[in-house]
């Protein structure tokens, strides 16, 4: 009987040690500083995509007509898409209009970015949005 209970309460320590999920501040610290470098990273797609689409715009005076493929004549080196979800390592156009347009991407933090693109603004934000007036929150 005693070796029952001794086995039940070892048992129950082990379950509870593998639920523990609490963090240190160090081990927080960490995985913060991984998850603004890995937004960081994102962040510079979105920016590089932003001058793709100005000097789209500087050639044709406005965002209208501004898609994937048109992009990838003048930035090959980002995996453009038209829609769709937002990818790490991507850029998705929304929203093209002439006066603008929304870029967005994923981070390997799981975080999805966009950056809202008109000709008098630039938005920054966290969220998977659709047009440049939903891109808010800033990075």
């Amino acid at each position: 009987m005693k070796r029952s209970l001794v086995l039940v309460l070892l048992l129950a320590v082990i379950a509870l040690s593998a639920c523990h999920t609490g963090t240190t501040p160090e081990t927080q610290n960490a995985l913060n500083a991984i998850s603004t470098a890995e937004d960081t990273a994102a962040t510079t797609y979105l920016e590089t995509a932003a001058v793709t689409a100005s000097e789209y715009v500087a050639s044709n005076g406005s965002y209208g007509g501004f898609s994937a493929e048109v992009a990838r004549g003048f930035e090959p080196s980002i995996q453009w898409a038209d829609g769709g979800t937002p990818r790490v390592g991507g850029v998705s156009i929304r929203g093209v209009t002439d006066a603008g347009l929304v870029l967005v991407t994923g981070s390997e933090s799981g975080q999805p970015l966009c950056l809202g693109v008109t000709a008098a603004t630039q938005s920054k934000g966290q969220v998977d949005a659709q047009t440049p007036e939903d891109c808010t929150g800033g990075w």
